[in-house]
């Protein structure tokens, strides 16, 4: 089993979408919040704790760009997969 951060190809880190491939105006922040519902990536807010594992960031009010994402380990085994 493959430590949760030394994934060589999925890198558990934080990231914006813009770091993701996304662009003013894409659906990348639409996507990985439709991913996070499934459990595929986690979000937080910028200015947020660190959530929990397997939780989410809450914040009552969002400006937009203030989300980060990260793979979980359910994403990685459904990209491992899909790749194989």
């Amino acid at each position: 089993m493959i430590a949760v951060n030394a994934h060589p190809r999925y890198p558990m880190k934080w990231a914006r979408p813009l770091e993701l491939g996304g662009s003013n105006g894409s659906h990348h922040s639409n996507t990985l919040n439709k991913l996070a519902k499934k459990g595929m990536v986690n979000f937080r807010f910028r200015e947020g704790a660190e959530p929990a594992d397997g939780e989410n960031g809450k914040r009552f009010f969002a400006s937009r760009g203030a989300k980060l994402y990260r793979i979980t380990p359910a994403g990685r085994n459904a990209l491992d997969k899909e790749n194989s």
